[in-house]
């Protein structure tokens, strides 16, 4: 027997019970599907949470019931929808792309060092130009530089000059690819992060049973990932007076759920649409 109950009263120190389940009943709507799993079970006399597992991610919380029968008389408190982190072991490979983002990282912060040093190098020189064109222009009037000390400071600067240019245009190609290095790690280690890391979604019935024996518990839920569309067919032969119409369903599921041998019925009822009268769609018939 069955006693819905209204109380949570004793429910905190219930005894958990993992059940398997099967799906057993499917209504299939045009954006979602309703789904009826059950579950046997033989319970002790006292307070349970049976947990139904390894249920799809998309159930809407708000559409979860659950009832059942049987020989035990149970007095149902109420269904939840329960979503536990798993932890799964680390892969080797993310320790490997922790060493080697730490390296790329180390060897960025190297280049924007150097880079600092080709900066204060450029400044020196360019301290040096400054200094030396103020002293040639005053050597002219009294010592008369040669053009062969003349040619020898302007190369020396222009050679000096153009290593430090060459040396930032190389660290900044190096520090791009670096960049680009560090962001295929980045992504390899958060995809692998998110493997490492799963849900699993339950729902947890809490009962209490006032007699012991067997009891079957179905759960019902809504979850999305589940269309069906209607398909017209029009038969006629040459010389009748009458046309076949043939109509039949087309259902497409993705919800992760195995309906093989399950009882599945269409209905053209929208639960998503709240209070609002659906549009009428023309029918366009065209000879063939």
């Amino acid at each position: 027997g069955l006693i819905l109950g209204l109380g949570f009263g004793g429910v905190a120190t219930a005894e958990t019970i993992d059940t398997s389940s099967m799906v057993v009943a499917v209504t299939v709507f045009p954006d979602r599907a309703l789904v009826t799993r059950r579950a046997e079970l033989k319970l002790a006399k006292g307070v349970h949470a049976v947990r139904v597992s390894s249920l799809p991610g998309t159930i809407e919380d708000a559409s979860i019931s659950a009832k059942g029968s049987g020989e035990a008389k149970v007095t149902l408190f109420g269904a939840k929808l329960v979503t536990t982190q798993l932890e799964t072991p680390q892969s080797p490979r993310v320790k490997e792309l922790e060493d080697q983002i730490t390296q790329v990282n180390d060897r960025l912060k190297q280049l924007q060092y150097a880079k600092e040093v080709v900066r204060q190098e450029r400044d020196f020189l360019m301290s040096i130009k400054a200094a030396s064109s103020d002293q040639v222009g005053k050597d002219i009037i009294t010592k008369q530089p040669s053009v062969a000390d003349l040619e020898g400071l302007l190369a020396f600067l222009d050679r000096e000059l153009t290593g430090t240019y060459q040396k930032e245009l190389q660290g900044e190609a190096q520090a791009r690819e670096l960049t680009k290095q560090l962001d295929r790690l980045n992504r390899e280690l958060s995809q692998l992060y998110g493997a490492s890391r799963k849900q699993e979604i339950s729902i947890v019935v809490d009962v209490e049973a006032d007699t012991p024996g067997r009891f079957v518990l179905e759960v019902s839920y809504r979850l999305l990932g589940a269309t069906w569309t209607p398909s017209y067919e029009a038969r006629a032969s040459s010389g009748a007076d009458s046309v076949e119409i043939v109509t039949s369903g087309i259902i497409r599921q993705r919800t992760g759920e195995d309906w093989r041998d399950v009882t599945v019925s269409l209905s053209t009822a929208r639960p998503s649409v709240q209070g609002r009268m659906p549009e009428i769609q023309p029918w366009w018939l065209r000879k063939q």
